[in-house]
């Protein structure tokens, strides 16, 4: 999805209003659920929604069972 943002925060909000039956489940209130985590470009885990974000940056969720 792709989704114009400034912090992960408002991101997620996005998403989560983009595609409602994640909101809840995936994305709450613009913060991931405790079952998922928010990567940065695949190189960082992030979760406070302030988190800023850089033309072109890419978002991803994971599930946090999908072990490592």
């Amino acid at each position: 999805v792709d989704l114009r943002a400034r912090t992960l925060g408002e991101t997620l909000d996005l998403l989560g209003r983009r595609c409602p039956p994640l909101e809840g489940e995936v994305v709450r209130r613009g913060r991931p659920t405790e079952a998922w985590r928010a990567s940065v470009n695949g190189r960082q885990f992030v979760d406070e929604p302030t988190t800023t974000l850089a033309d072109g940056d890419a978002d991803v969720l994971v599930s946090a069972m999908a072990g490592g």
